[in-house]
C-alpha cells in the first residue's frame, strides 16, 4: 500500500520502469537521430491499479506520458514512438514487431530509393556539363593552339564532343526508348576522326566554325537527353540495347557511357592536356 511503502521501494520502481526507460530512449534516440530515424516501442500495462502495486502502476502511467511527449518531440527527427499495453491472450512479440515495422520501407524500397537518387544526380551532372565546358574554355587563352604537341586543340576537342553526341550516344539512348532491344552499328572513332578531323581528301572539319555555335549545339544535345531521361518511367532505365563489340546493356549503362565520354574530355580541357 502507498501509505506503507518506503522511499527505497518507491524510487527503485520508478527508476526501473520510468527513469530507466527515459535514459534508454534518450541514448537510443540520439543514435536514431544520427542515422536518420527509427522506431521505439515502450511496454506499458493495461490492468487496473491493485493493492500493493501502487508504485508500479504510477510508473506505468508516467510511461504513457513519457511516450506521448517523446512521440511529439522525436517526430521531427523521423523517430516514431509507440506504447504497447497488451491484454490477456495477445502475442506481445508479434505486436511489437508489427509496430516496429509499420510504415518502414522494405529493403527493396530502400534500394530503389537509392537508385532513384543516383539517377537524379546523374541527370544533374549531365545537365551541368555545358556550364563546366564553358568554364574550361574560358581558362584556355588560344582555342586553336594544340593542347599538347601533336594533339588536338580546344576547338577540335569541342567539335569532337558535339559530333560524338550527334552520332553515337543520344541516338542510341533514343533508339532504346523507341525500339525493342535495338542493335547498334559499330562506331569507328579512328575512321571518323581521320575523315572529319584530318587533312586528307574528304576532310570536313571547319576550323572557322564559331565556338559559340558548337557550344550551343552541345548544350542543346545535353539538355535534350537529360530532359527525355527525366521523363521516363523507372523501368525504362532497364531497357536493353545491343552493340556488336560491347554486347547487350541497359539504357542506364549507355547513358553512363555518354556522361563518361563528356567528363573524359572535360578533364582534358581543364588540365590543358590530352587524356
Amino acid at each position: 500500500a502507498l501509505l506503507e511503502m518506503d522511499d527505497w521501494d518507491w524510487q527503485r520502481t520508478l527508476d526501473v520502469n520510468l527513469s530507466g526507460t527515459f535514459l534508454l530512449m534518450q541514448n537510443v534516440g540520439r543514435v536514431m537521430r544520427a542515422q536518420g530515424g527509427g522506431v521505439m516501442v515502450n511496454l506499458g500495462a493495461r490492468a487496473k491499479a491493485q493493492e500493493n502495486r501502487g508504485a508500479y502502476f504510477v510508473s506505468k502511467a508516467g510511461l504513457v506520458a513519457l511516450t506521448e511527449q517523446a512521440a511529439g518531440e522525436f517526430a521531427a527527427e523521423n523517430i516514431r514512438v509507440y506504447l504497447v499495453a497488451p491484454g490477456e491472450g495477445e502475442n506481445l512479440v508479434e505486436k511489437v514487431i508489427s509496430l516496429a515495422g509499420a510504415g518502414l520501407p522494405r529493403p527493396e524500397e530502400v534500394k530503389m530509393e537509392k537508385l532513384l537518387e543516383y539517377r537524379q544526380r546523374f541527370l544533374d551532372k549531365l545537365s551541368a556539363a555545358p556550364d563546366e565546358l564553358r568554364a574550361a574554355l574560358a581558362a584556355i587563352p588560344d582555342p586553336r593552339a594544340p593542347l599538347e604537341a601533336g594533339s588536338w586543340n580546344l576547338h577540335q576537342v569541342l567539335v569532337h564532343m558535339r559530333d560524338v553526341n550527334a552520332q553515337v550516344y543520344p541516338p542510341r539512348l533514343y533508339r532504346i526508348l523507341d525500339e525493342e532491344n535495338p542493335t547498334f552499328e559499330n562506331f569507328d572513332g579512328d575512321a571518323w576522326m581521320a575523315a572529319h578531323y584530318g587533312s586528307a581528301v574528304g576532310y570536313h572539319y571547319d576550323p572557322n566554325e564559331p565556338l559559340e555555335a558548337i557550344q550551343a549545339e552541345f548544350a542543346r544535345q545535353c539538355a535534350e537527353a537529360a530532359d527525355r531521361l527525366r521523363n521516363i518511367p523507372a523501368e525504362a532505365w532497364s531497357r536493353p540495347g545491343t552493340h556488336p563489340a560491347y554486347g547487350t546493356h541497359t539504357l542506364q549503362w549507355w547513358a553512363e557511357r555518354m556522361l563518361a565520354h563528356i567528363e573524359e574530355h572535360l578533364m582534358q580541357l581543364q588540365r590543358g592536356k590530352p587524356v
